[in-house]
């Protein structure tokens, strides 16, 4: 795909043709997901890391070279919450599509993957986890006021935090780029955050 872009740009019988092709290979790996065993949770992440000009070409700083898609699928026995569930039907295209999907940065896939596959999240990350996109574990796919998958959020969302600020604590030893009154009312927030985590979980 992005070499028949550079080629022929996106507007171009060739991309249609090798979409297509994409798009067969995609329904049938999808396809496999869906049917994979009840207790198994497979994900599946589909994304471009740039987007291109109408001729091609992208490392600018326009909206059609710095944004791509990114869609999502999990096999049923994920339990995906059912509150995040959108239909797609063809009108999210063009200049509808800022309002029909959420924004997320690149960054922010580095400690969602991360926790999705059970690894740390790598040190230098300054990524925030997506929570969205965060499967329920507890096998409840309904919404509720309080969702059983909450304590399991809350817990990737600490550990990203503390990542974050080990990090960052780590930097400004050895760097003056990071002022130190900045730091300091971040490390009040996450004292703030630990604490109040530390009760929800205690409940």
């Amino acid at each position: 795909v992005d070499h028949v872009g550079h080629t022929y740009g996106p507007n171009n019988p060739h991309m249609e043709k090798k979409l297509q092709q994409m798009d067969k290979m995609l329904s049938s790996t999808l396809d496999r997901i869906d049917n994979a065993p009840e207790k198994s949770c497979i994900v599946a992440f589909v994304l471009g890391d740039h987007g291109m000009t109408e001729d091609g070409n992208h490392g600018g700083g326009t909206s059609e070279e710095v944004n791509a898609g990114l869609f999502v699928h999990f096999s049923p026995g994920c339990n995906a919450r059912a509150g995040y569930d959108q239909r797609i039907d063809g009108r999210e295209l063009g200049s509808e599509s800022t309002q029909a999907f959420d924004s997320i940065h690149q960054i922010d896939l580095v400690p969602t993957i991360s926790l999705l596959l059970g690894i740390p999240i790598p040190y230098a990350n300054i990524g925030g986890l997506v929570t969205a996109i965060m499967p329920n574990p507890f096998g409840e796919n309904e919404v509720t006021e309080v969702s059983s998958s909450t304590p399991y959020i809350a817990t990737a969302l600490a550990l990203n935090a503390a990542q974050v600020w080990t990090y960052l604590h780590t930097y400004s030893l050895t760097s003056r780029d990071l002022p130190r009154e900045r730091l300091l009312e971040l490390k009040e927030l996450l004292n703030s955050a630990t604490t109040l985590y530390q009760e929800a979980i205690s409940q």
